[in-house]
């Protein structure tokens, strides 16, 4: 089995000063990172660069480990260049944290302050607005599409992690609750060839995940349940539920209700496979790739709620585990009677 920490861990050096970061990003953006090995004249002249800003580029990226000068040429490391085997994650993470950037830097004391202020102006927040993805609508397919895209791109090295801590039955029926574009369910076909999926979520997400897994070897045992969680019962007769990064969307009562929800859809002896972020560490220091994290500074809870809910519903907690991507992750699996 690959190691699921291992793409975080190569790309997590080159992300951490802002200046560097947002260097290598424009640096990826222009074409420069491919065009290395070359000389600093044929990078001026190919990508018309001012000297000074030519210095700072190859400054920047020769601080950050990207850059190294071989024989008179300028070079990627070797480091680097074995990150570069996850290009769409360091793009990924920057491209989220180009997007927070201007929350943090204009909105910092209301969003400490948990206000509504925050919430009424945050770029963010508007962009993840479920409300407008609420019909098939070529309107709401388009306000959808761009945060599907980010969380399609996290989905497909965060499943790895799931995958690696839980065990389906070969030939079960899952449901992914809040499952996006499919991306999780794609993993978990490909990972086991006997299992079908239903992914249930908003109408435009449905229509985007269609479009996403249409030329996929798993996409004959991929359905998708259009619909809202919050408002519509669950497709039932599952074997497991799959609920990962969807709990802390929620309230504590809202959250605690999609777990019955759930719970409703199983089978007996069906699972419920929650994972979630965990409430990170505020003494280590947080990096530029890291500032997307913040959004969740509030939201964020542990696993106690969601054990001590469904123990007293009567499921039994049969695995609980943690793993550390961009950061830590927890596992909580639990039966149905």
């Amino acid at each position: 089995m690959t190691d699921p920490e291992k793409p975080f861990r190569a790309v997590a050096p080159y992300l951490g000063d802002f200046l560097a970061a947002r260097m290598l990003a424009t640096a990826l953006e222009m074409g420069v990172i491919d065009a290395l090995p070359a000389t600093r004249e044929s990078l001026a002249r190919r990508f018309a660069l001012a000297p000074r800003g030519l210095d700072l580029m190859l400054g920047l990226l020769g601080q950050s480990g990207v850059l190294a000068g071989r024989g008179g040429a300028v070079a990627l490391t070797d480091a680097f260049r074995t990150a570069l085997e996850w290009r769409d994650l360091i793009e990924l993470r920057l491209a989220f944290a180009d997007l927070v950037l201007p929350d943090v830097a204009t909105l910092l004391r209301p969003f400490i302050q948990d206000s509504g202020e925050f919430l009424a102006r945050s770029a963010v927040f508007d962009l993840f607005r479920y409300d407008r993805a609420a019909t098939p609508s070529p309107e709401d397919i388009e306000a959808t599409r761009r945060w599907v895209r980010l969380t399609t791109g996290l989905t497909r090295y965060e499943s790895a992690g799931l995958l690696a801590l839980h065990s389906f039955a070969p030939g079960a029926h899952v449901l992914d609750i809040g499952g996006n574009s499919g991306e999780m369910a794609r993993a978990l076909c490909a990972a086991y060839p006997g299992i079908q999926a239903t992914v249930f979520d908003l109408p435009a997400v449905c229509e985007l995940g269609r479009a996403h897994l249409k030329d996929t070897p798993e996409a004959p045992r991929i359905r998708f349940a259009a619909g809202d969680m919050r408002r519509q019962a669950l497709p039932g007769g599952m074997d497991a539920a799959i609920l990962k990064s969807v709990l802390h969307d929620w309230p504590d009562e809202d959250a605690c209700r999609l777990l019955d929800a759930a719970a409703a859809a199983l089978k007996p002896g069906g699972r419920i496979v929650i994972f979630e972020r965990l409430p990170f560490d505020l003494s280590q220091p947080l990096g530029y790739g890291d500032i997307a994290i913040l959004m969740f500074l509030h939201h964020l809870r542990g696993p106690a709620l969601y054990r001590t809910h469904l123990e007293k519903r009567g499921l039994a907690i049969t695995a609980e585990n943690r793993i550390t991507l961009d950061m830590p992750f927890f596992l909580l699996a639990a039966q149905k009677p």
